[in-house]
């Protein structure tokens, strides 16, 4: 607690103060006996005036610095804390010790002055706080002040106004709602700010127009919508930021120009659709950005020019198109980017060039055809990639080079022939990576002898599907059975 700035009381004047009050449950495990109380991280000159039920039951003076008081018996108290009359300097500081579960209510913070990081952190029956606590609108550092505790609500004079570091200040609370003076207008780092509370709206003047880092800031909430005025528009990392609400749009003005890293912002809403200038033009990291929305499409200005990590960004939404201009040039990493949508095309442009890492990228779609000039020479895992799709055939220039892990990877579609180019020397998993497709036999068979020359690999598990072999692929199969250990399963000799 501080109580000002070093200034000296007369005793005569002691009255004259609005005190420190704090009500405690000594019964509440902590550092201290069930009958006391422990003034951690306190420093400085004071003295307590212990009441219950209004009525004063004991005094403690002369306390020095970090101090346990004992109670007249086990319960609880409103103790009334005063500077003495030898320094005006006081301070409480839990940081996530001492007697951290015995608080209950902060009734008054009166002549309360501090303002340094995790005042009351670990305070896990802290209900509630009062509110003449103005002194908390001229900060500019709340890290971790409130987190922790059990605040269903704040005090309506409690505005923030120049708070520009918010990390995990009210940190795992039950808030439902915020004061509606409490805009944030300068605030930059509001990373895990109110994760895991219970918000159901922000105030509608909220803009946070200073964030640069939103990482995880309401993730694990009951948001609905946004502000209208909220559009982010220097927000470079919004990690996490609305992950596990359920939104159902975002504001109009929302682009996110400047968003580098989206990865799981958005995770577990309730989207079906993105603003129409919305184009993530400089986003890298876009990881579960979206995954498990209700989006039906795209805008079409969303190319997606550097996102370089587009992992699990849109899994699970019922997109059934994507922009005509979005390549994905420079992405190498599509693990479950587009997986369980309703795709049955993809932009002519996308040949996904350098991507090497593709595993159920396109899984569960209703694909009938790839774009022609998709090579995927570079790919390295295409596990279930387009698993139960529609495809017929594969582009004429498709080689698939460098895949290594094809389990799964055409499971369940309607293909009757491979290009010339899939030879699969570097394969080492194959499993059931036909399974539901009937290869021609001639070029299923041409498939088994160009394995048996140019893929050494042991031990390899290949499914070809319903596919058949002639007397030739029987050579080269028997060759790779009995020499490389393979197991491969097929429609068997024709």
């Amino acid at each position: 607690m501080n109580f000002g700035n070093g200034y000296r009381l007369k005793k005569n004047n002691l009255n004259r103060l609005r005190p420190f009050i704090i009500r405690v449950n000594t019964a509440n495990s902590g550092f201290s006996n069930n009958d006391q109380f422990q003034f951690t991280g306190a420093l400085g000159n004071y003295f307590v005036k212990a009441k219950q039920s209004g009525s004063l039951v004991a005094t403690y003076t002369g306390l020095i610095g970090q101090q346990t008081i004992t109670l007249p018996s086990s319960g609880i108290y409103d103790l009334e804390v005063f500077p003495s009359t030898v320094s005006g300097l006081s301070v409480l500081r839990f940081e996530d010790s001492g007697d951290i579960l015995k608080p209950n209510k902060i009734k008054q913070f009166g002549v309360f002055n501090d303002n340094r990081n995790a005042l009351f952190n670990g305070c896990e029956n802290l209900s509630e706080i009062a509110n003449d606590c103005e002194h908390f609108n001229t900060i500019t550092n709340g890290n971790q002040m409130f987190q922790d505790n059990n605040l269903t609500s704040l005090p309506s004079a409690m505005t923030l106004d120049v708070l520009t570091m918010g990390f995990a200040m009210f940190f795992n609370n039950s808030l439902t709602s915020l004061p509606s003076g409490m805009t944030l207008d300068v605030l930059t780092d509001g990373v895990v700010m109110f994760f895991n509370n219970s918000l159901t709206s922000l105030p509608s003047a909220m803009s946070l127009t200073d964030l640069t880092n939103g990482r995880q800031m309401f993730q694990d909430n009951n948001l609905t919508s946004l502000p209208s005025a909220m559009t982010l528009d220097v927000l470079t990392s919004g990690f996490a930021m609305f992950f596990n609400n359920s939104l159902t749009s975002l504001p109009s003005g929302m682009v996110l120009d400047v968003l580098n890293d989206g990865s799981l912002m958005f995770w577990n809403n309730s989207l079906t659709s993105l603003p129409s200038a919305m184009t993530l033009d400089v986003l890298t990291m876009g990881f579960a950005m979206f995954f498990n929305n209700s989006l039906t499409s795209l805008p079409s200005g969303m190319t997606l020019d550097v996102l370089t990590d587009g992992s699990l960004m849109f899994w699970n939404n019922s997109l059934t198109s994507l922009p005509s201009a979005m390549t994905l040039d420079v992405l190498t990493d599509g693990q479950r980017m587009f997986r369980s949508n309703s795709l049955t095309s993809l932009p002519s442009a996308m040949i996904l060039d350098v991507l090497t890492n593709g595993a159920e990228m396109f899984q569960s779609n209703s694909l009938t055809s790839l774009p022609s000039g998709m090579v995927l020479d570079v790919l390295d895992n295409g596990r279930q990639m387009f698993q139960n799709n529609l495809l017929t055939s594969l582009p004429s220039s498709m080689t698939l080079a460098a895949l290594t892990n094809g389990s799964f990877m055409f499971q369940n579609n309607l293909l009757t022939s491979l290009p010339n180019g899939v030879v699969l020397h570097n394969l080492t998993d194959g499993e059931r990576m036909f399974e539901g497709n009937t290869l021609d036999t001639a070029r299923y068979s041409q498939l088994l002898i160009d394995m048996e020359s140019g893929n050494n690999n042991l031990n390899v598990d290949f499914h070809g599907g319903d596919s058949q072999y002639n007397s030739a692929g029987q050579i080269a199969r028997n060759a790779l059975i009995n020499n490389q250990n393979w197991i491969i399963t097929d429609g068997g000799l024709i």
